[in-house]
């Protein structure tokens, strides 16, 4: 008797997994578009490299370094060299 019930219990439980992958599908797809319209908004506003670089002493220059070549040792990406479409996009990931 209560292996029926058991075993009857497994089709509601793959069912709910389905639905919550599904669920979690949607969710990320989403969650990308957000960030590919951010990214996209982002690319096309003004340079202000004076802000820009105020910031980036504020926020980055901690972790990324005065260079910012990043550290190794704590597996701190590099920035410099990098695309700008690449940085703004992982700005606009960690946003």
């Amino acid at each position: 008797m209560v292996m029926a019930a058991f075993n009857k219990s497994i089709p509601l439980l793959s069912l709910a997994s389905v639905a919550l992958l599904a669920l979690s599908a949607i969710r990320a797809l989403a969650s990308q578009e957000s960030v590919d319209d951010l990214t996209k908004m982002a690319l096309l506003l003004d340079a202000h490299p004076g802000h820009g670089k105020a910031l980036f002493h504020q926020y980055c220059i901690g972790c990324h370094g005065t260079g910012a070549r990043g550290d190794a040792s704590r597996i701190v990406p590099a920035l410099a060299g990098q695309r700008f479409s690449y940085l703004i996009r992982q700005l606009v990931n960690f946003s």
